[in-house]
């Protein structure tokens, strides 16, 4: 995920092969500077996160796009319109199907042969000229009545005889954003600047993406980001700020400044990236004492000792992947990342380290893509203090007092490895014969008889480190099962996972802790005009075999019940109603354990009045939570609070200034008002002026966030 500073939003894309119908599961981290961090939700969150249910995918619905592709761009020449009705229930009549082409009605001249719709330009009425073209299909019940719909786009790149590659086409976007916050008091002015540009002519495509902010400083991590980049169809280079991802265990979007690309010539592809992930920021004396304190002072002199804000070292990384076709069913990868600070980038810091990580991946697909295996494995080493230098056998055996330097040896001789990694008694494993940085993960997938099956293992040993890929769960092995049949014509969706692991590989720990995470859930999408609704439960359990009434004791158990549905309906004007309820609760069984309970209620109403450019919101949210301790000498209680939302936007001289307001009002454990208005105007086709202001009161502080952005789109 990135961080968009001009909306502080983070944005992303999860793959279709991780999501399971109806919902995904969501929660946020936030790490400070300081090392600690913040989660939403804030209790709980791997147990109890956030849900948004997800429509079902293309292949589970009424109408499947088989030509053109959504946003394909093709010849002229090459073009035809085809649909399937494969998956529509029996009470819709094929006969009756309806194509439409740029708004024109050419059903009479398409052909419809049991579940497929096809049509050919040779009758249509108008020249096709180059640019956007728009495809509509339209499926009827048996009594005639509109049962569904499908429209998608697609490019026509050779009008007048010009080929594909001659078309010279490109979009862009630039905006200036002013804001400020005054928070507590504190004002903070931000001075953000963005341009997205992107062209396509004579088979190449190029862009350029800019983001310059008043944030930006020399003390900080990069707040501006900027990149150029180029591809064809089977070259593509990126200068700047990049986030590869060539593999979920070694390199998965971590922000790399400097070079990146792919190539792919027949069966062999290569991926490849070069640059900086982390900015050089020295470090700072604070203050000085004479007295020997207790604290993290350093000695200066004999009669000096100083606090230190230790810098961060500049740190570069190269990773590479090739990888080899066979056919179109099975791929072959290989993965090398090296990634090291640099010891002399800064005057005053501590501890450089240095990462080596090598790796494999094999995917395979048979039947069309319904049977899909999927492994990965990598192998990891760290050295977290390579200022000490390179050390022999011997040496690491004396300081660490064991045959550590041996096993490596033994494992990879010495003289080979240093070329890679530096290598000392800092070394992370010390002894790689013991495998505690191996992680590898294995998947394979079926899709057949309307159900969709997944089983997964999973193992990542403690000591497993890739500076290409800082978030993920170590020390863990287990299974992982999904299962998401689909019914009655995929009106009914039922959604099983399971989970079961452990932690504690390396026998490390005091105890092994077991989880047992399970969700079923079951999703009813009407055919006639009803609400959609999901129904599920899920459960998480920890626990270790140590007495209860020990502090390493692990015993408890989640249970959720959650509830979800929403309806768009026409009663005088259009509306769309969501309604979700959940409800959980958590039973520690350590003798110092917490119980918690907690509740959610939430209703959102939005309407649209049509004809009036008016549209609104209403929503309430309750939400009510209890921490009941078993050690007397801590604080339990409740914790409830609700929230209600009034808004709206109303559209001016012909929809040109669109203003709106809103207003929600928190009251409970907690009191909060919070105000938005904001104001959007069309100030020529293709340019807008955007005004957002937000004031929040809370007891003790009010709040204000205003901003103002100029967007110019060409």
């Amino acid at each position: 995920m990135s961080l968009d500073e001009t909306t502080m939003t983070l944005n992303g894309v999860v793959p279709a092969d991780y999501v399971v119908s109806p919902y995904v599961e969501v929660y946020i981290r936030i790490t400070m500077q300081d090392g600690t961090s913040e989660t939403y939700p804030s209790e709980n969150p791997t147990e109890t996160p956030v849900r948004f249910t997800v429509s079902q995918p293309e292949s589970q619905q009424n109408i499947l796009v088989i030509s053109p592709e959504r946003n394909q761009k093709l010849d002229i020449n090459d073009l035809m319109i085809a649909a399937s009705m494969l998956y529509a229930p029996d009470y819709v009549d094929r006969t009756k199907t309806q194509l439409y082409l740029d708004g024109i009605d050419v059903t009479a001249d398409a052909v419809v042969s049991g579940d497929i719709i096809v049509y050919s330009l040779s009758k249509f009425p108008v020249e096709i000229a180059g640019g956007i073209h728009t495809a509509r299909v339209v499926l009827h019940k048996t009594d005639g009545t509109e049962y569904d719909s499908l429209e998608w786009s697609f490019f026509i790149t050779s009008p007048a005889g010009r080929t594909a590659e001659e078309i010279i086409s490109y979009r862009g976007r630039g905006q200036i954003e002013l804001r400020d916050e005054n928070i507590s008091g504190s004002s903070t002015w931000y001075n953000r600047g963005d341009l997205n540009f992107g062209g396509n002519g004579y088979g190449v495509g190029v862009g350029v993406n800019l983001h310059l902010t008043s944030e930006e400083k020399s003390y900080r991590q990069p707040q501006d980001k900027y990149a150029l980049y180029a591809n064809t169809s089977w070259l593509s280079l990126k200068l700047g700020d990049s986030y590869p991802a060539f593999s979920p265990l070694i390199m998965n979007g971590m922000r790399v400044r400097g070079v990146s690309g792919e190539l792919s010539v027949g069966f062999f592809n290569l991926e490849a990236a070069y640059g900086q992930t982390i900015r050089r920021v020295d470090g700072q004396y604070l203050d000085t004492v004479s007295t020997p304190p207790v604290t993290s002072y350093i000695k200066l002199d004999s009669l000096t000792y100083v606090n230190v804000n230790y810098g961060t070292y500049s740190r570069n990384l190269f990773a590479i992947r090739p990888s080899f076709d066979f056919g179109s069913h099975a791929q072959l990868g290989l993965t090398y990342l090296k990634s090291s600070d640099a010891a002399g980038s800064i005057g005053l810091g501590k501890d450089p380290s240095q990462n080596l990580v090598l790796g494999s991946d094999f995917s395979m697909n048979f039947d069309d893509h319904r049977i899909n295996l999927l492994a990965e494995g990598a192998m990891s080493m760290v050295n977290q203090n390579i200022a000490a230098g390179n050390r022999t056998a011997a040496d690491i055996d004396s300081i660490s007092q064991s045959n550590a330097g041996d096993q490596i040896n033994n494992f990879i001789p010495l003289s080979t490895l240093s070329s890679f990694i530096t290598i000392n008694e800092f070394l992370v494993p010390l002894d790689p014969s013991k495998l505690s940085s191996l992680a590898w993960d294995a998947n394979l997938s079926l899709n057949y008889f309307n159900t969709f099956a997944k089983i997964g293992y999973v193992y990542r040993g403690p000591d497993y480190t890739s500076f290409g890929q800082m978030y993920i769960r170590t020390d863990i092995r287990g299974l992982n099962v999904a299962l998401r049949p689909r019914l009655y014509s995929n009106r009914i969706i039922l959604s099983i996972y399971y989970e079961n692991l452990f932690d504690n590989l390396q026998k490390q720990k005091f105890a092994t802790t077991h989880f047992i995470n399970t969700n079923v859930a079951a999703s009813y999408f009407p055919t006639i005009d009803m609400p959609s609704i999901t129904l599920g439960v899920s459960s998480y359990s920890n626990s270790n075999p140590v007495p209860l009434d020990s502090s390493y004791a692990v015993d408890n158990a989640t249970i959720r019940y959650y509830v979800q549905s929403s309806y768009g309906f026409n009663y005088v004007i259009k509306h769309y109603l969501t309604v979700d309820f959940g409800i959980s609760n958590t039973n520690d069984h350590t003798f110092s354990g917490t119980n918690l309970s907690d509740f959610n209620f939430a209703f959102l109403l939005n309407s649209d009045f049509g004809d009036m450019p008016l549209k609104t919101t209403i929503g309430f949210n309750i939400n009510g939570n209890k921490t009941s301790p078993k050690d007397t000498a801590v604080i339990g209680g409740a914790f409830n609070y609700t929230f209600i939302t009034f808004g709206g936007t109303y559209g001016l001289l012909e929809n040109q200034l669109v203003v709106g307001a809103s207003y929600t009002p928190t009251f409970g454990s907690f009191s909060r008002n919070m105000f938005a208005v904001t104001a959007s105007y069309k100030v020529a086709k293709s340019q807008s002026l955007n005004l957002n202001l937000n004031y929040l009161a809370v007891t003790g502080s009010n709040d204000f966030v205003g901003s103002l952005i100029y967007a110019v789109d060409f």
